[in-house]
């Protein structure tokens, strides 16, 4: 047999094998890709929705002319699974209520429970009304559970724009977070009520004077108080 034809069966024969090794290795990929698609990936049970905020006091009632100013505690209430993080979104009135300030109660749930926190956002925009506050756990920290206050806010009252009653609502982008959920776990709120018991229009009150007349017979006039 010719040598040029002897090389010839021996190239073809490495040049199939190659082309067999090829369809194989794109054989097992193809099989590895369907695998891996097939993988099922765990769902995440939705944790109950048994957290709640509230204010305390839940109310002010503007009873007097020197009732200008007030403060409330927004309320945090964790009854089972520690919570890692809480985003709270207020509203307000801004045309009644004016300087409105944030800070932390001195005696937070923080606190007492000893988390290691970070306030992220804490803001008060006073144009459209709006409190934004979040806060979160530091990385293998200690999460917070219970009752306790977790923001408190002070405000003074424009009695003039104040038509019977307004109130510092909680929005529905408020969350709270636990470890382990993709869902917020906040399931009730309760919104902080300001009302007015003052009459809308004063009283007008009349103290007689009394004055000598020409005649020399007193005279009796009426001027406003």
């Amino acid at each position: 047999m010719p040598a040029r034809t002897t090389l010839l069966i021996i190239f073809l024969t490495l040049f199939t094998s190659a082309l067999v090794v090829y369809s194989l290795m794109l054989n097992a990929q193809k099989t590895s890709q369907a695998d891996s698609a097939k993988t099922v990936i765990p769902s995440i049970t939705p944790a109950p929705k048994n957290v709640s905020l509230s204010f305390n006091p839940t109310a002010f009632t503007v009873a007097s002319l020197s009732s200008t100013s007030g403060t409330t505690n927004v309320i945090l209430n964790v009854p089972n699974n520690p919570v890692t993080s809480i985003q709270i979104e207020l509203s307000y009135d801004p045309k009644v209520l004016m300087d409105v300030k944030l800070a932390t109660p001195s005696s937070s749930l923080w606190q007492q429970t000893g988390a290691n926190y970070q306030e992220l956002y804490k803001n008060v925009d006073p144009v459209n009304g709006r409190i934004s506050y979040i806060a979160s756990i530091k990385q293998n920290g200690q999460m917070i559970s219970g009752n306790g206050p977790i923001l408190s806010i002070s405000y003074k009252i424009n009695r003039a724009a104040l038509n019977g009653s307004t109130s510092i609502k909680i929005l529905d982008k408020s969350l709270v977070m636990q470890n382990g959920t993709n869902k917020s776990v906040l399931g009730s709120t309760q919104d902080f009520a300001i009302l007015s018991v003052l009459p809308t229009k004063p009283f007008v009150h009349f103290a007689p004077i009394t004055q000598a007349s020409s005649s020399g017979l007193p005279a009796t006039t009426t001027i406003p108080k």
